[in-house]
């Protein structure tokens, strides 16, 4: 934590080009099969994310919810700082023992599963806002990803001392917009998104970013799912944005009207949330768009043996 930021340069913009847009078939809007659950909170959830057999969520007041055994429940209720300040991400280590959590003034920390304890990592002398974490690598030798404004993201590795802290740097996307989120596929290849449809690319662990997209997009984006072959873009106005080549070409499906403001993947599977309580999915099928028990924003989603979408007022659905 007590290293002093650095500012990385950046590969040269590459431009993108997209063509004419998809939409949905006869199926419309469907009726879908969620079933609200209690989350334990009426503060509203932010992000979701699996560890292990549980599920855990983070939102308003800095609450944590966790799902075990089938139901869920209040994990902590002021944050890794204790100061009730907002969390807007949530990851897991991959050996899935460390619950990595950012937030609002600065705050960040990591909750260890084995034991029940939680350390604070904020970095030394900055209060922002961090709007997302990705995390990669097994607990205790992991690298942190946390997205801020103005561009920039924040890397955090594992210090060299007995304490085991963490030593902070920043990179710079190129960009001067809010960086929303931030996802990884691979110890060193990730991506992130900007307010304003900005889709920046990392290869080499977030030293350098390139700008890959989305040049002809006009709708705000939220939030990426990226993969080794295949990214996802979640934007305003029920845009969905797919690059599965090579090459500059983003290819926009038009999912109805409503924003979406998360996405999980795994494999050939996507699962959108977003606003006015509509779920977006994606298989082997194509997409359709899902109405839900509520009319609450969705924020984020994640998919496995039972799909979680969680929103405002502690929204929480399964199906």
């Amino acid at each position: 934590m007590d290293t002093p930021a650095s500012r990385r340069t950046v590969l040269a913009s590459v431009g993108t080009t997209a063509v004419g847009v998809a939409t949905l078939g006869a199926s419309g809007v469907l009726a879908g099969d969620w079933e609200r659950v209690d989350s334990g909170t009426g503060k509203t959830l932010n992000a979701v994310t699996r560890a292990g057999a549980n599920a855990y969520a983070v939102g308003s007041s800095g609450r944590v919810v966790e799902r075990s055994g089938g139901s869920w429940s209040v994990y902590d209720t002021t944050g890794p700082t204790g100061g009730q300040k907002t969390l807007y991400g949530v990851d897991a280590t991959d050996d899935e023992r460390l619950l990595w959590v950012a937030g609002s003034s600065g705050a960040v920390g990591a909750y260890d599963r084995a034991d029940g304890s939680v350390t604070s990592h904020k970095p030394p002398n900055v209060s922002p806002t961090f709007t997302d974490v990705a995390v990669t690598g097994p607990a205790g030798g992991e690298r942190v990803y946390l997205t801020k404004s103005s561009g920039e993201v924040y890397v955090g590795t594992r210090a060299d001392t007995e304490e085991g802290g963490m030593s902070w740097s920043t990179s710079d996307t190129g960009g001067s917009y809010t960086i929303r989120a931030v996802d990884f596929h691979g110890p060193e290849r990730g991506r992130a998104v900007s307010s304003n449809s900005g889709v920046y690319q990392t290869t080499d662990a977030g030293e350098t970013w390139t700008r890959v997209g989305i040049a002809d997009s006009a709708a705000s984006t939220y939030d990426v799912a990226s993969g080794p072959d295949r990214v996802f873009v979640g934007a305003a106005t029920g845009r969905l944005w797919r690059h599965d080549c090579d090459c500059s070409l983003w290819t926009p499906l038009q999912a109805g009207s409503k924003a979406i403001r998360g996405l999980a993947r795994d494999g050939t599977r996507v699962l959108g949330a977003g606003e006015s309580g509509r779920a977006f999915d994606r298989d082997a099928d194509g997409f359709s768009v899902t109405d839900t028990p509520t009319g609450n924003t969705l924020l984020d989603a994640t998919v496995g043996e039972t799909d979680i979408l969680v929103g405002n007022s502690g929204t929480i659905l399964e199906r």
